[in-house]
């Protein structure tokens, strides 16, 4: 699920753990600062041994990608630097969400532990803003 703002930005994308059935999907566009991509592979697939080589790349802004392991969150979802609510989406077991813009904030409706990703190096005081 692509969720937009009033501008027509992508500002989250959702992975529901059900909507994962192809073997290997980009679910980010190729020009994002954060790539994120959705797996099923079959028992005996293999990836081929690579690494990635180190490129210099400019970031702009802190995406942010949470994994629910267990439990339920509601993620509310905002435009930039201001209160307007875009949209309201509830994780559970095995979801994710990547956000690349807008603000956003968390609810725990059930006890859950969830894991989050976002570019580095990070820094609590330069990088986020309280709305």
């Amino acid at each position: 699920m692509i969720i937009v703002d009033k501008n027509n930005r992508t500002i989250a994308i959702v992975t529901f753990y059900k909507d994962i059935i192809q073997n290997r999907e980009f679910v980010t566009d190729e020009t994002e600062e954060m790539q994120f991509a959705k797996f099923n592979l079959q028992k005996g697939h293999i990836v081929n041994k690579h690494y990635h080589q180190k490129q210099n790349r400019h970031i702009h802004s802190t995406a942010e990608t949470i994994i629910v392991l267990d439990g339920k969150i509601e993620v509310s979802l905002f435009e930039e630097a201001s209160n307007n609510l875009i949209k309201k989406v509830v994780l559970e077991s095995k979801d994710s969400i990547v956000m690349l813009q807008g603000g956003h904030s968390l609810v725990v409706l059930e006890d859950a532990k969830f894991v989050e990703v976002k570019q580095g190096p990070y820094s609590e005081d330069l990088d986020k803003e309280i709305l």
